[in-house]
């Protein structure tokens, strides 16, 4: 678990590192976006079931296309439920969802945590920006995870948007357009 953990921090460097000198390169392929969650959902696997995470999942019977970069996709997953579980506070239930709307597929990542005061999420895809959290317990990380999901959901012509109630938690969702 802590191997994995250091490994997807390195990561979220070394890409936010390419970012910043424009180097970094999508390999885009045609991806079923749910095989790419359930990839990442087994990477995080032994961490969910350490820490007592209840996941709930919700895919359709059918698979969802999108033309993506399945590793950097993979990350923005690994991104998303890591940062769910380390704002999660009491709760420990975790949903996440894949779907389509129209041309769009929808992916969503949602927690009953802490959730994020209004005036923070503007900042959140800033680098290095983190969410003051008072007197609470310190979490750990680099800050750089939120901005390199909307790097690479921006290089894949998508969107994210966040919803989040202090006290209640919070859901991002991904929109992608369907391959």
């Amino acid at each position: 678990s802590e191997s994995g953990r250091l490994t997807r921090l390195l990561n979220n460097v070394l890409d936010f590192a390419r970012i910043e000198k424009g180097t970094q390169r999508f390999n885009m392929t045609h991806v079923d976006l749910q095989s790419v969650v359930g990839t990442s959902l087994d990477a995080l696997s032994h961490a969910i079931t350490a820490d007592g995470f209840r996941l709930e999942t919700d895919f359709p019977s059918e698979p969802v296309e999108v033309d993506g970069d399945p590793d950097a996709l993979e990350q923005v997953v690994l991104n998303l439920v890591s940062n769910a579980m380390k704002y999660s506070g009491e709760s420990r239930d975790i949903r996440v969802s894949v779907r389509r709307n129209g041309t769009r597929a929808l992916l969503a990542v949602a927690d009953d945590g802490i959730g994020i005061a209004p005036e923070d999420v503007p900042h959140l895809f800033e680098p290095y920006y983190r969410v003051r959290r008072g007197t609470g317990p310190k979490i750990s990380g680099t800050g750089l995870g939120l901005s390199i999901v909307k790097h690479t959901v921006d290089a894949h012509d998508g969107t994210v948007s966040v919803e989040s109630t202090p006290g209640e938690g919070t859901s991002i969702t991904i929109s992608l357009p369907l391959a």
